[in-house]
């Protein structure tokens, strides 16, 4: 249902633009809503792609502690037991493949139509021509320099790879190395590559990106830890020579400095190219005033040296 009804809204904003087309007789009255139910669809996806994506979030509950044994249950709902290697789910094994299904709709399907349509008007993005359906898609390809019109899907295929389709890892510790990996290998391309058309978008980017990875490396430090902790049996020398540290709060802290830290240096940045281009801005309007001035006054000598060149004639 939180899949489909979204789709229901989709259709609706798009016939209501197809009708008014019609009325005023236009020859695509379907670029009418195009812009505003892809919008929609481009904000939709993230919060639809989330609810399918918990069809393979279970957590572990334990049942036998002599044994040691736990059993997993689906974290939207408890009562669904998942599927495990020792163990098929009927109730699971139905909701993963109608989420399946939607999979293919919402996080596979919307992302590979963003960039078909990007690649549609891949020439008049190029060439600043103004066209419906490069009009339309101006949100998707507005905030990157012309080459990088396709940047938009590519970033959204990280958010939805970092927050949902690491979830198809059965393995929570190998789901956590797989963001990282994601994570970090998106923002070594975005360093590289620099799309955004601002230099100050690409150093915030750049700042989240790397937040975004060093919260990752951190949980992933926090699950070692307590594994290893447990093996342990809480013993605090053994974890302070293995890890550097024996509690949780020293990665805690030093996460939480590590991207204050961040957040300071994206303020001043930020900070330095607004006064930077405020700057550059006010000069450039000193020019345009200067080079308008002495327009002016050549407009208003030109006669008067027109007349001094009659009366010498004379």
């Amino acid at each position: 249902r939180e899949a489909l009804l979204p789709l229901a809204l989709l259709a609706a904003v798009l016939l209501c633009g197809y009708l008014r087309g019609r009325m005023q007789r236009l020859s695509a009255p379907l670029t009418i809503g195009l812009p505003v139910a892809l919008w929609l669809s481009f904000v939709l996806v993230p919060v639809v792609s989330a609810a399918i994506f918990r069809a393979w979030d279970c957590t572990a509950f334990p049942y036998d502690d002599a044994a040691d044994a736990v059993q997993f249950q689906l974290r939207a709902d408890l009562a669904v037991r998942c599927s495990d290697p020792t163990y098929r789910s009927d109730a699971h094994e139905e909701v993963v493949r109608q989420a399946t299904a939607l999979l293919l709709l919402w996080p596979i399907g919307f992302p590979t139509l963003f960039t078909l349509l990007l690649l549609r008007c891949r020439g008049d993005i190029l060439n600043g021509r103004s066209t419906p359906l490069s009009r339309a898609t101006t949100f998707l390809h507005q905030d990157y320099k012309p080459k990088f019109f396709f940047w938009e899907p590519v970033e959204m295929a990280r958010r939805l790879s970092i927050t949902g389709f690491v979830l198809l890892v059965e393995d929570a510790q190998h789901r956590l190395y797989l963001a990282v990996m994601l994570s970090a290998g998106f923002s070594i391309m975005l360093a590289y590559v620099r799309p955004y058309a601002k230099p100050i978008n690409n150093l915030l980017a750049l700042g989240a990106h790397l937040s975004i990875t060093s919260t990752l490396v951190a949980g992933t430090f926090l699950r070692l830890f307590a594994g290893v902790e447990k093996g342990l049996d809480g013993d605090r020398q053994q974890l302070e020579r293995i890890f550097g540290f024996d509690a949780t709060t020293s990665i805690i802290n030093t996460l939480v400095g590590f991207n204050f830290g961040f957040l300071a240096l994206l303020v001043l940045a930020s900070v330095y190219q607004a006064a930077h281009s405020a700057s550059a801005a006010q000069e450039d309007h000193v020019g345009r005033s200067k080079e308008t001035g002495r327009r002016s006054l050549a407009d208003v000598d030109r006669p008067l040296m027109e007349e001094a060149n009659v009366s010498e004639t004379e």
